[in-house]
């Protein structure tokens, strides 16, 4: 059970920049739109 909590864990911080990055990609998409 630890270990699927530790995966679920490390794959957020893994993701969260990638996500962070792609919310400014679209606004600044948006924006020179």
């Amino acid at each position: 059970m630890e270990l699927y909590v530790w995966g679920i864990a490390t794959g957020l911080l893994i993701a969260l920049p990638f996500s962070i990055s792609g919310l400014r990609a679209t606004k600044r998409v948006k924006i020179d739109k």
